[in-house]
């Protein structure tokens, strides 16, 4: 799998939690969200410094699953990374071979996230207003921009869904990339050719090849 050239992607975005820069401008419940996500994120390690000096992919793998996987919507991504294909093996899968690959992909997503914070290098982030948001919405975009060390601005984007009174990110676009839709595309072509058993051997070949089985 080509899941590798994620991590770049994943790098920028897990940057936008870890070192956001609100505008000061009211801010949205979407906006919030970000904002929570790095409070705690950067308060957990903080509280866990000399942890992850001593073994920094276990301990920060370990803070991503408690403090970042509650606010992704991992339901709605394995819906859209599955597609049409995928969808039609899901609904006849085991509800034990549905379990095996939800937990396959909950260790991909935080294992990126984890291998990211290793390399966060303090660039900051402006996070800008979600334009002509309404209280009644239920989706919502949040533009930022990452700003590099020589200059450079990365354009960051995150897509959140309202689930009851709860807004989680259902995808991540750097540069106008859809972290996503790069799941999807590497993960229908294994669907197609080796079934979802298939893809769900893929995944736990990679997660374990970065030591996140």
């Amino acid at each position: 799998m080509k899941i590798k050239i994620l991590i770049k992607t994943m790098i920028s975005c897990v940057i936008l939690f870890f070192a956001a820069q609100v505008c000061a401008e009211s801010i949205s419940p979407p906006q919030q969200t970000i904002i929570n996500v790095y409070s705690e994120l950067r308060q957990s390690l903080k509280d866990n410094e000399a942890a992850i000096k001593a073994d920094p992919k276990l301990e920060l793998f370990k803070i991503v699953k408690k403090v970042v996987l509650p606010y992704v919507d991992v339901d709605q991504m394995i819906r859209v990374v599955l597609g049409r294909a995928g969808h039609a093996e899901w609904l006849q899968a085991s509800k034990e071979k549905q379990a095996e690959f939800i937990d396959q992909f909950i260790i991909l997503v935080v294992g990126t996230y984890s291998a990211a914070l290793q390399q966060y290098d303090n660039q900051p982030v402006h996070v800008f207003p979600v334009r002509g948001f309404q209280p009644d919405d239920t989706t919502a975009e949040v533009h930022s921009v990452l700003v590099r060390d020589n200059g450079q601005e990365i354009q960051l984007l995150y897509n959140l869904q309202k689930e009851a009174n709860e807004w989680k990110t259902t995808d991540f676009s750097v540069e106008g990339i859809s972290l996503i839709q790069s799941y999807q595309e590497q993960f229908q072509s294994i669907i197609q050719s080796d079934g979802l058993t298939g893809l769900i051997n893929a995944l736990k070949k990679h997660n374990k090849a970065n030591g996140n089985d």
